[in-house]
């Protein structure tokens, strides 16, 4: 009963931060889609260079909040932390390595090659 409490308050946890998180890097989005349907760049003659900044960094921020939630679930929630070892693990075991190491070999191994018959 007490792990299933624990569990119950991590995963609360994990939503309140990940709705939080997601509030607070939404707000320069609206923000700047509230303010041009409002015409407050043209009623304040802001450049359309700084409009493209503003659009920008809001876009990041939006960018953000999809990278920062996979890294909320990581920190905060012990389950999901523990299932994502898991597959990880499962995939190593499967593949021997992994992918990214065994192509970088296969490449090193082909220039060698290369390099040898020139």
């Amino acid at each position: 009963m007490a792990a299933r409490l624990v569990e119950q308050r991590q995963l609360t946890v994990t939503l309140l931060l990940i709705v939080v998180f997601f509030i607070v890097s939404v707000i320069p989005t609206v923000s700047f889609w509230l303010m041009k349907r409002a015409g407050f760049f043209a009623k304040h003659k802001i450049s359309l260079y700084a409009e493209t900044i503003f659009w920008s960094v809001s876009g990041a921020f939006v960018a953000i909040n999809y990278i920062g939630n996979f890294f909320i679930y990581i920190l905060a929630n012990r389950a999901f932390r523990n299932d994502f070892s898991r597959v990880l693990l499962r995939m190593k075991s499967s593949w021997g390595s992994f992918p990214a190491r065994s192509s970088f070999k296969a490449m090193s191994t082909s220039q060698q090659t290369y390099q040898t018959r020139v």
